[in-house]
């Protein structure tokens, strides 16, 4: 039993070489908005599953549910509920779609963290730090000489 959000009407007998054809056009992304709650009515009804995951990927970007409702290709075809296999699909497609995103920007979130300007301690900062954490001397030479980011 397909539980979908509520106001969803169910489409019976939807036919496959349509599907193909508005996958198409979805991609090319000329989907208007009636065109995309149409194939994710057809979705919920290909692909039974609870409300949480319904939900989780109707809250998605409009290109994130696009990219689900057109690639995903269940492992089983056999099961009753989706949900599962729906939910991990849909945090792959977020996963990469942040991930291109980062190399759109040229930099991921470690090297843009390197890359900015952090200025050194200054001596007292050192000491007031060693005075709270005691150390060495050795320890303290390490600690001085390391990057401003430790």
């Amino acid at each position: 039993m397909a539980i979908l959000p509520e106001g969803t009407e169910i489409v019976v007998g939807t036919d496959q070489a349509s599907d193909a054809a508005d996958a198409v056009s979805a991609v090319s992304g000329e989907v208007a908005p009636e065109d995309l709650e149409e194939q994710l009515r057809k979705f919920w009804e290909r692909y039974p599953m609870d409300a949480r995951a319904s939900e989780y990927l109707d809250q998605c970007q409009p290109d994130v549910k696009l990219k689900v409702i057109t690639t995903f290709d269940p492992r089983n075809k056999d099961e009753t509920d989706y949900s599962r296999q729906v939910t991990g699909y849909i945090r792959s497609v977020l996963e990469m779609t942040r991930k291109r995103g980062r190399e759109e920007d040229g930099l991921d979130e470690t090297e843009k963290r390197r890359k900015e300007d952090v200025l050194p301690p200054s001596e007292e900062q050192l000491m007031a730090f060693r005075a709270r954490y005691p150390m060495d001397e050795r320890a303290f030479e390490y600690f001085s000489s390391s990057s401003a980011s430790a």
